[in-house]
């Protein structure tokens, strides 16, 4: 696109429902607003509102659309059941994606209200929409659980069971008749690449998503894919200043826009009743020795998965759920992480000082 890409934020798609092309939303307005109730004074100016973090917290957000669908897209055959299609992907909860400068976004989404347009005109269709964003924020998607598929506006039904059903054949033809059933192997059914992934398409797919002309992508998030297919790769790797430290320390930067609490911790190496401080927050494993990898996601379920040194195993299938009694929590400690925008500290104690150990961290980074 000429003089860079777009700063506002383009919708590409609800569930499997493409918004193919800038002319079929003929209107977007996105809203939101932030949990804070002010108690007015009663005797001076002004009020006073509850803060309770350095940061609001959002409410629910709305997203108003009228599209206007063209069936001279659709090949004649298919026309039929395009609007079937239409209803189906709004009738279910799911993700909804859009562009905004170089970043894939999504959000958990419903539809609250919708409404058609009597339109006499034979082409044309127009559908109004409210999405409700129940989270109230929006993922910065990654980029290793983000793969795509080639797609047609007139191969829409691709992998789709829709048939015409012949009510009024001669009865010597036989009832219910139907035309070919087609195959689902030879689209996006089939297993997807890593070839698929965003991580590889990249740029590519930015500047297709940002053309004027029709979307050339379908968009599917895929968690088990990227355990698959990047199953080392991780947002923030972080190893002792050799071998000889007896701790872990560093500095990362986060993109998120927002202060995010989603973040996965991995240890990786032996840890002795380890201690994780993370922006200042502080919580310590009890358990004596670990050998292997110790992993912590966002609702602090704590993972290991041994790895004998004697017999090392590169299988990573075999995790077994510790206690959560395991997690001690010092005198004002939080529950769980925070990830702040820009820089972020990070001190591992606990491990021998002859070895080499990791730190690896996800983060899902959000936005308004």
């Amino acid at each position: 696109m000429n003089g860079g890409e777009m700063l506002a934020r383009k919708i590409l798609q609800f569930n499997d429902l493409v918004i193919d092309g800038f002319e079929m939303i003929q209107k977007q307005s996105l809203s939101g607003s932030f949990k804070a109730n002010p108690i007015e004074y009663s005797f001076s100016h002004g009020s006073t509102p509850p803060f309770f973090a350095s940061s609001l917290y959002a409410k629910e957000q709305s997203l108003s659309m009228t599209l206007r669908i063209d069936k001279r897209k659709l090949r004649r055959d298919n026309q039929l059941f395009y609007k079937d299609w239409i209803y189906r992907n709004l009738s279910k909860p799911g993700r909804l994606w859009a562009i905004e400068g170089k970043q894939i976004l999504w959000a958990f989404a419903y539809v609250r209200d919708f409404s058609e347009a009597y339109d006499d005109h034979r082409y044309f269709i127009e559908l109004s929409v409210e999405f409700v964003l129940y989270e109230g924020i929006w993922h910065k998607t990654d980029s290793r659980k983000t793969y795509l598929t080639p797609y047609e506006a007139c191969d829409w039904d691709a992998c789709l069971d829709y048939r015409e059903e012949q009510f009024c054949l001669p009865c010597c033809l036989g009832c219910g008749k139907v035309n070919p059933i087609r195959s689902c192997c030879d689209c996006h059914c089939a297993a997807l690449k890593k070839e698929n992934s965003l991580c590889v398409v990249g740029n590519h797919a930015i500047n297709l998503f940002h053309d004027s002309c029709a979307n050339r992508y379908q968009l599917h998030y895929d968690c088990r894919a990227k355990e698959k297919f990047f199953p080392n790769d991780h947002d923030v790797k972080i190893c002792k200043d050799g071998l000889r430290a007896s701790v872990i320390a560093g500095t990362f930067y986060s993109s998120t826009t927002l202060p995010t609490k989603k973040v996965s911790v991995v240890l990786d190496g032996e840890f002795t009743d380890p201690t994780i401080r993370i922006n200042g927050n502080q919580i310590k494993l009890d358990g004596g020795l670990f050998q292997g990898l110790i992993r912590i996601n966002a609702s602090m379920e704590l993972w290991y998965h041994y790895i004998n040194p004697e017999e090392p195993c590169n299988c990573l299938e075999d995790w077994n759920m510790l206690d959560f009694e395991r997690i001690i929590f010092p005198d004002y400690s939080e529950f769980g992480f925070t990830i702040y925008p820009g820089a972020n500290t990070l001190l591992i104690e606990g491990m021998d000082c002859c070895s080499m150990n990791c730190v690896y961290l996800d983060i899902d980074e959000i936005t308004l």
